[in-house]
């Protein structure tokens, strides 16, 4: 009977992306911004008593979050991230704009939503989100990244998958 060989860390960080510059993701853009916009113009041409009052709150809110949007997606701003780096501890360093780098480590809640990824990094003194539009990664590397994501779900606890999906709930993310 034959035994699975057993990997260390050291041979799997070989097939590791040792580093993976972070495109924006303007579809998401565009359909977050389509949904800022038709909300408040849905509810402003409703025969309803305060359609208008509610039209001027939602396209308030709809401002107030823009450059947040901008940020994530975008990739505009100061502390937006640029670049998300492998290190051979098994580790991420996050790039961020400005000159800023940190050490990231994976949080459980990262998630596969349709043709994006939205990673959730633990940084020492603060949280990171970044958007990965699938389309815009070069497979190579995605397929890369998603391997690394398995393998640091299958830790010694493993009990959480680090990617998870919401087209299949069952399995992590691919």
């Amino acid at each position: 009977m034959k035994h699975p060989r057993r990997r260390s860390r050291r041979s799997w960080t070989g097939c590791a992306p040792t580093e993976l510059a972070l495109p924006p993701a303007p579809w998401l853009t565009l359909l977050i911004c389509l949904h800022a916009l038709g909300l408040p113009l849905t509810l402003a041409f409703l025969p309803l008593r305060h359609a208008g009052l509610a039209a001027v709150g939602c396209l308030a809110l709809a401002l107030l979050a823009a450059p947040a949007v901008a940020r994530l997606c975008l990739g505009w701003g100061v502390r937006a991230p640029r670049r998300l780096s492998f290190t051979p501890e098994g580790t991420f360093r996050l790039d961020l704009s400005g000159g800023f780098s940190e050490p990231v480590t994976l949080a459980a809640r990262s998630l596969v939503a349709g043709p994006w990824w939205v990673l959730v990094l633990e940084g020492v003194r603060e949280r990171h989100y970044v958007v990965l539009e699938t389309a815009r990664v070069p497979p190579a590397t995605l397929a890369a990244l998603g391997r690394v994501l398995r393998r640091m779900a299958a830790g010694p606890d493993g009990a959480q998958p680090a990617l998870r999906s919401l087209i299949d709930p069952g399995r992590p993310g691919d």
